[in-house]
């Protein structure tokens, strides 16, 4: 592995699971599950391989934003995949410059990304299992 791919390997591996709530702020706390982070991680190590290390970068880059939008306004994901799963507070926001969606739940308590998945998936069937 070159200079390169190591450091991006290291920032992909110290992708936070858990932002912390700021005082006052009024946001909540956004946790991963594990399979969200294998979700990313895994992209992130494709487009390190596939692509290069720039690219890989910028993803990490547009996940950052995408969670930041949805602990600002987690109210504007789509709840279309609630209704074919009956999941009721299951919402997904898509990535600007990314062919990927971050399904997540918001809680009394705080937001839960559960899944990153490539929009010509299954999605239905990845977000059963």
């Amino acid at each position: 592995m070159g200079r390169n791919s190591r450091k991006h390997a290291e920032q992909a591996s110290k992708i936070p699971r858990k932002t912390s709530k700021k005082k006052g702020s009024g946001l909540k706390q956004v946790a991963r599950t594990r399979r969200a982070t294998r979700d990313i991680e895994q992209t992130f190590d494709d487009y390190l391989g596939e692509v290069d290390g720039d690219t890989a970068e910028r993803f990490l880059n547009e996940i950052d934003a995408a969670i930041a939008h949805i602990r600002e306004f987690p109210g504007t994901g789509s709840p279309r995949y609630s209704k074919l799963l009956t999941a009721k507070r299951l919402r997904f926001w898509l990535l600007d410059k990314f062919p990927y969606a971050v399904f997540y739940i918001e809680t009394a308590q705080h937001i839960e990304i559960i899944r990153l998945l490539h929009q010509a998936s299954d999605i239905p069937q990845h977000l059963k299992k």
